[in-house]
């Protein structure tokens, strides 16, 4: 028996014959990775949920299983047949937690990738809550596990304006760094430009990144002024920086050092840019390019305002089925004006808010997608630009990102 035997029958609709192959095919632990999606479609279309459970949440190999249903599902979704998940729901008993988890998070998809974030977001909180918060959450498997905490970041329009309302939160963030947390300032005079970029980061990235960084952008030959927040910073942190200016000919390298957070958070070095964006630019009183350390830039970037002249925020935009994948936070412009400082007041109070419950990954990305989304419901006017999709590419990643992206599997804290 060939997988390509329970793949005809399958075509054929003799779902009856093609489980009965695939599970021989199974039979074979090294067919695992083969055979368990086409196992878990003969038994969706047969709908037979309690053997979907079992092999889910209770076989020696449960972990091939819940990838392998994800998997499907996804493509049921992919191409559109959510009535074949739809009907699966229906058949759902009250044991089926693990299934009833995956359809809730994959209708979050179906319902976030148009915009509706406000429908979306209640079906994301209802597989997370499934997945986390019982009295002993599911056994899952480390990626699924990421993607469900990934998930619970969708928030609806009524939390974006809550936050973006929010006094306190505000009050935070009022032309200083958050809480007045700063342990270390050094802004050295420089000529208005366009635009300042702006980074932020921790010590370790200081001496992984910023250094290719900022020589990248020196090179260019103009005069330009870069500000880097480093959190948890030290005087051996400042000494690096100084011995980075000496070798700078146009750039103004300026930073702020900040207390890290207890406990110490990934998630917070990746959200903190944005969380400090406007102290940043209350001190230059400019735009802001809001950058990655771990890039290096092309001469492109010294025409970058001249594209955003009509518009308030721009970035990279990408389709895909996972939210937290359509707005980049690689490289995002935000103008000095009234939109951009009302976005950068919901992106930070966002990403402070959502600090305070959990500290997930992804949570940047995501707070700028529903943003954006719950923006056009409430009436903020703001413009928004695709740097991708105009080809405006002024930058490229540093080949030493491939050792973080191996970092960033297990920073789902």
């Amino acid at each position: 028996m060939t997988l390509h035997d329970g793949i005809a029958a399958l075509e054929q609709q003799r779902f009856t014959d093609a489980e009965a192959l695939f599970r021989q095919f199974v039979e074979n632990p090294n067919n695992l990775e083969q055979g368990a999606t086409m196992l878990l479609f003969a038994l969706i279309w047969q709908n037979k949920i309690d053997d979907l459970h079992t092999l889910v949440k209770d076989s020696e190999h449960w972990r091939h299983y819940q990838s392998a249903l994800y998997d499907a599902l996804m493509h049921f979704a992919k191409q559109n047949r959510f009535d074949v998940i739809i009907t699966l729901s229906k058949h759902l008993a009250p044991k089926h937690v693990f299934i009833r988890a995956i359809i809730e998070f994959i209708t979050g998809c179906a319902k976030a990738g148009p915009g509706n974030t406000n429908a979306a977001a209640s079906h994301f909180q209802n597989a997370y809550a499934i997945t986390h918060d019982g009295e002993t959450p599911l056994a899952l498997v480390e990626n699924l596990e990421h993607l469900f905490k990934a998930g619970w970041n969708v928030e609806d329009d009524a939390f974006v304006s809550q936050v973006m309302n929010d006094e306190k939160l505000n009050a935070n963030k009022a032309g200083l760094l958050v809480e007045h947390n700063i342990l270390a300032t050094s802004v050295q005079p420089a000529d208005k430009q366009d635009f300042v970029i702006y980074s932020a980061c921790d010590e370790k990235y200081v001496d992984a990144f910023v250094e290719d960084e900022v020589l990248s952008l020196d090179k260019l030959g103009y005069a330009r002024i870069f500000h880097l927040n480093i959190v948890g910073g030290s005087q051996a942190c400042a000494d690096k920086i100084d011995a980075i200016r000496a070798r700078l000919k146009h750039v103004t390298l300026n930073y702020t050092m900040e207390r890290a957070p207890q406990p110490g958070s990934t998630t917070y070095l990746a959200c903190s840019r944005f969380v400090n964006a406007l102290s940043i630019m209350d001190i230059y009183d400019q735009d802001l390019l809001i950058s990655d350390v771990d890039i290096v830039f092309f001469s492109d970037v010294n025409r970058v305002a001249s594209h955003m002249q009509t518009h308030d925020v721009g970035c990279m935009f990408f389709e895909n089925t996972l939210p937290w994948l359509r707005h980049f936070a690689t490289e995002v412009y935000v103008k000095n004006n009234p939109q951009g400082r009302k976005y950068l007041m919901a992106l930070g109070n966002y990403c402070l808010k959502k600090l305070e419950q959990h500290r997930y990954w992804t949570l940047d990305q995501m707070a700028m997608y529903c943003i954006a989304n719950a923006f056009k419901r409430m009436g903020q006017k703001i413009s928004m630009f695709d740097f991708r999709a105009q080809g405006v590419i002024f930058h490229e990643i540093q080949p030493q990102m491939d050792a973080r992206l191996v970092r960033n599997l297990t920073r789902f804290e």
